[in-house]
């Protein structure tokens, strides 16, 4: 079912997005997701394992989002929190399973007394570790997708009918540099699987 984005003087809390990591050398204990801060972007996700590090974004620039207001101007959310037409957005994000998964929030706020919709989005140029051309698989029943680089390790990106999570409008994954002609689609990607191409992805809620 669709996510309703209309905002009459109030919150509308989206638990949307939940990345894993795993690894086919390491037990699934020793494996972690981090959240953290993107000054020129929205977040970052990052795995993690016997001290290695293992990056999800191209130069570790993370994840942008933007939203709009009745179909009008886009705004950004940078490190945590973005405003405009007297919307308010802030993202957090909280482990579960002692750090397996990541749930990152999107909260929304209308600041005023009249009913606006809002449409949010959020996308990347995807590099897994040190693979920049990394191929993404749709998930089975069109519930997300896997990342992964080729070797190791896979995220795998859950938006759609799993626990804990809003299904989102749509979500699309192809060339990095088209992401952004794709943000506001109704429908998800129409391929099953992308190799061999330099990878981004986006996915949106929309009214």
């Amino acid at each position: 079912m669709k996510k309703k984005l209309k905002l009459v003087g109030l919150f509308i809390a989206l638990n949307i997005i939940l990345l894993t990591i795993c690894s086919s050398i390491q037990a699934a204990s020793n494996v972690t997701v981090n959240f953290s801060r993107a000054s020129s972007a929205d977040y970052n996700i990052h795995g993690s394992y016997s001290g290695s590090d293992i990056k999800t974004t191209y130069n570790d620039a993370g994840y942008r989002t933007k939203f709009r207001v009745n179909d009008g101007t886009e705004y950004e959310v940078k490190n945590g929190t973005g405003s405009g037409s007297n919307v308010t957005c802030t993202t957090t994000g909280t482990p579960i399973s002692n750090g397996a998964y990541i749930k990152v929030n999107y909260k929304l706020k209308n600041n005023s007394s009249s009913e606006v919709t809002v449409d949010l989005a959020s996308d990347a140029d995807i590099q897994i570790g040190s693979q920049d051309s990394a191929p993404i698989t749709k998930i089975s029943g069109n519930r997300g997708f896997t990342m992964s680089d080729n070797n190791d390790h896979m995220f795998t990106f859950l938006c759609r009918d799993s626990y804990g999570v809003t299904n989102v409008t749509s979500f699309w994954f192809g060339q990095y540099g088209d992401r952004e002609k794709h943000r506001w689609d109704k429908s998800d990607v129409s391929i099953n699987s992308l190799t061999g191409t330099d990878s981004g992805m986006i996915f949106s809620w929309q009214d």
